[in-house]
């Protein structure tokens, strides 16, 4: 030990530069806001919000395309207003099922 830390001193101030740049590389590979990890955070970031944006985009232009139909095709809108908004003629009776969820039946009330 005695040996030990005299050797470890001389090679310290022999070799300052090399010591100083490999903390320096040690500092800019992990602990900076431009580290690799948080480089790579920040594409695993941006590619999600690439997809969130073309899934947002088909969605767009899906409801464009239906609007585009609503306003030309009365049949269109009849079925939209019957599917979505339970919209009915006067002489009709509308009754609705309600599925469980994760069962394919409908429910049925027991008395």
């Amino acid at each position: 030990m005695k040996e030990f830390l005299p050797k470890a001193l001389t090679y310290l101030k022999n070799h300052k530069v090399q010591i100083v740049c490999i903390v320096f590389v040690i500092w800019i590979i992990w602990f900076s806001g431009t580290s690799f990890y948080s480089q790579h955070q920040r594409e695993k970031e941006i590619e999600a919000l690439k997809q969130a944006i073309e899934l947002l985009n088909k969605q767009t232009k899906e409801n464009h395309d239906l609007v585009e139909q609503l306003k030309s095709n009365p049949d269109v809108q009849e079925k939209f207003g019957r599917e979505n908004y339970i919209i009915h003629r006067p002489d009709e009776d509308v009754f609705l099922v309600e599925f469980e969820e994760g069962n394919a039946s409908p429910t049925a009330e027991e008395n």
